[in-house]
């Protein structure tokens, strides 16, 4: 409470020293550099204007710091995603302020722990741009930061902020699902052709009909059982290429996935 009133009383100091003087409008210039920002990033951005909300911590009373701000932030989307986030500064909008350096005056603003970056200066400071990364939005409830230099002192200030929701366009929903499905077939493709491969290769393989000298079991490629039927000795199976070396020991292949122990025969 006692930072507040120190603000309130050191930037109605300095309106009344403005008086004094006379106040320079070169306000116009700064908002002819926004709405130019704008037009020529129109074609490629989607500038969202959304409803902004500054009250002293913990509390629904606007905030004293944030005499200075409006009541809505510029949100710039681009492909789908936010991209940066706007928050206009204008001392001419409350007697305090009015006249005064406010590029000098609000020395840094962040917004839930992120900084922002002065733009669009006027001429003699009464107003700006604070442009703040995408990480500094926060649907909902969040927290600013403030550091305020009056009377040749720098005063920190808190207090809560709170964002309307920014409408991301649904055609980035639809290019997410677009590449997930070409990625999808993408990988069927790879897979049938391996399994082609297999095929084709298999078919090459040489078939030799061979005779069991001992009862054998059937094997998997991973080494378990294929099921409990056993093959009788003397009986004749039809093996297929070469004897190959799973876990250790030798198998003859007798139709796909399905294995013989070469010592069996």
């Amino acid at each position: 409470m006692k930072k507040s009133k120190i603000i309130l009383v050191s930037l109605s100091l300095f309106a009344s020293a403005a008086t004094l003087a006379p106040i320079a409008s070169p306000v116009f210039a700064a908002k002819s550099i926004v709405t130019e920002n704008k037009t020529a990033n129109a074609k490629a951005e989607d500038v969202q204007t959304i409803k902004m909300t500054i009250t002293k911590t913990g509390t629904d009373k606007p905030s004293d710091a944030a005499m200075f701000l409006g009541k809505n932030a510029e949100v710039t989307v681009k492909d789908g995603k936010i991209v940066s986030v706007k928050i206009h500064v204008d001392g001419s909008t409350n007697p305090r302020t009015k006249g005064q350096n406010m590029a000098k005056m609000v020395a840094s603003f962040a917004i839930n722990g992120v900084k922002g970056e002065q733009k669009n200066i006027a001429q003699d400071g009464s107003s700006l741009d604070f442009i703040f990364p995408a990480s500094a939005y926060k649907e909902g409830k969040g927290t600013v930061e403030f550091q305020i230099n009056a009377m040749g002192h720098a005063m920190d200030e808190k207090a809560d902020i709170t964002f309307d929701k920014v409408i991301l366009p649904a055609a980035d929903k639809t290019a997410k699902k677009t590449t997930k499905k070409a990625k999808t077939s993408h990988n069927k493709t790879v897979k049938k052709a391996k399994q082609t491969k297999h095929v084709k290769k298999a078919k090459k393989a040489r078939k030799v009909k061979r005779t069991l000298k001992h009862n054998a079991y059937i094997y998997k490629k991973n080494g378990k059982r294929a099921n409990k039927k056993v093959l009788k000795k003397h009986h004749r199976v039809n093996t297929y290429g070469r004897a190959i070396k799973l876990h250790g020991k030798y198998f003859y292949r007798i139709s796909k996935n399905t294995y013989v122990k070469r010592a069996n025969f």
